[in-house]
């Protein structure tokens, strides 16, 4: 081990000394971090868990924490931890669940409206806006500009 870390106790915890502080980190196996969920489900505070096992007190309320928000991803099927209420364990992964899953996307019926275009006369079905005028953005550029756009000359 360098100078930066010292070997610290029976555990193999190690001391980091990083501008004039002391930060304790401890390797915690994984039959550890089971023992510290089976001894929180018990009832017993993490502190005293910490006491028990002869750990940091951090280390043990990290891993609990850490442990205790264990995820499986739905897409690819791999386990993440999350503080956060998520699904999924990436962008990537969320975005290819639910284009493989179009049925799932809860669209209410009554955000369909149907509407007739202002400068061509079609009918077109919209999602969310009852607002909108024009069925696309040609349309909309042929009716706000006519014959100063260029391209759009012709109705």
């Amino acid at each position: 081990l360098s100078n930066k870390y010292k070997l610290w106790g029976s555990h193999q915890i190690f001391r980091k000394v990083h501008k004039k502080e002391v930060l304790t980190m401890a390797k915690i196996s994984k039959q550890t971090k089971q023992k510290i969920m089976e001894l929180h489900a018990e009832g017993v505070s993490l502190f005293n868990i910490a006491k028990m096992l002869n750990l940091p007190i951090g280390s043990v309320s990290g891993t609990y924490s850490r442990e205790k928000n264990k995820k499986i991803c739905p897409q690819c099927g791999k386990a993440f931890s999350s503080t956060k209420k998520v699904r999924f364990c990436s962008a990537e992964c969320r975005q290819a669940w639910w284009n493989s899953h179009m049925d799932q996307v809860h669209k209410r019926k009554e955000s369909y409206y149907t509407k007739t275009c202002a400068y061509c006369g079609k009918v077109f079905t919209v999602y969310g806006d009852d607002t909108r005028k024009y069925c696309c953005h040609d349309c909309y550029c042929k009716a706000r500009y006519g014959n100063r756009y260029g391209k759009y000359t012709e109705k």
